[in-house]
């Protein structure tokens, strides 16, 4: 008995060891494969001060956390930054990590976003900011043989973030502040289907009339994605704006020519306050 609990603790001891050691190991082709990934499919100056993996916190995944994560855009934005992040980590298997593309979609559990900044940007000629991601050389090649990158993500959380849109082209501009924001999905199929959740303060302007000043929106949302036709369908949602329920179905669809757009609100009936809850008082 004490020669089965002497090499059982031994075991565990060696397997402790591992899992302290592994990451110090794997630490600078991690940080090669997270370059690697940005110079290939994005345009823009991609800064980052560190990439960490641990086995302890999320064992038996691995647990990849970039720091201090900072886009900055080229031209006609250049200089800009387009996004800053405190954090940005992901739970995947190890064996993830080192997966080709040709292998299928690398499979991550879950990626969680820790106070993000995002400023979107649509200046008087219809260019917009966000718009960094490398065209696939191959995209008109049907026969082409060449590894496309996939994600297939089971969950993901945004924390503590704000998001700020400016659309010089329609002088309107979106404020949203304490966005905490979750949801599931799998986005490497044609066609997916995303469950979210949300909570923020928003303001909305538009012809320097404010619409909403920093009211609180609570949101769920049910998203049908097609990639393939960059249309993204709202469904079954439900949403709060301070204390004035709202119902919406529709959809947005990005196309050559900018986007499509149908989208219905609908009030499943609330008091007379509630709407005056959320009418700018500049506008009473």
């Amino acid at each position: 008995m004490k020669k089965i609990l002497k090499i059982t603790g031994i075991t565990l001891l060696i397997l402790i060891v591992l899992l302290l050691v592994a990451p110090f190991i794997f630490q600078s082709q991690i940080k090669d494969m997270v370059r690697n990934f940005i110079n290939d499919n994005v345009n823009a100056q991609v800064e980052f001060a560190d990439v960490s993996l641990s086995f302890i916190s999320s064992f038996p995944q691995a647990h990849v956390t970039v720091a201090e994560l900072k886009i900055t855009n080229l031209e006609p934005f250049k200089e800009e930054t387009l996004a800053s992040v405190k954090s940005f980590s992901f739970d995947m298997s190890v064996k993830e990590l080192f997966k080709k593309a040709s292998e299928g979609p690398v499979i991550v559990n879950s990626i969680a976003i820790n106070e993000a900044l995002v400023t979107l940007k649509t200046n008087k000629f219809g260019d917009t900011n966000w718009a960094i991601a490398k065209p696939n050389k191959n995209a008109e090649d049907s026969t082409s043989n060449t590894e496309v990158f996939a994600l297939d993500i089971k969950d993901y959380a945004i924390n503590n973030s704000a998001l700020t849109y400016l659309d010089e082209e329609n002088n309107t501009k979106v404020y949203i502040t304490e966005l905490n924001h979750t949801g599931k999905g799998v986005f490497s199929e044609t066609v997916s289907e995303l469950v979210t959740k949300s909570n923020a303060n928003i303001t909305l302007s538009v012809d320097d009339v404010e619409y909403l000043s920093n009211n609180k929106i609570k949101l769920e949302a049910l998203i049908d994605l097609d990639l393939e036709q960059n249309k993204y369908t709202f469904r079954e949602n439900k949403g709060f704006v301070n204390n004035l329920p709202l119902e919406f179905n529709g959809y947005v669809q990005n196309v050559e020519a900018g986007q499509k757009m149908d989208i219905s609100f609908e009030n499943p009936g609330s008091d007379f306050k509630d709407f005056l809850a959320v009418i700018p008082r500049d506008l009473l």
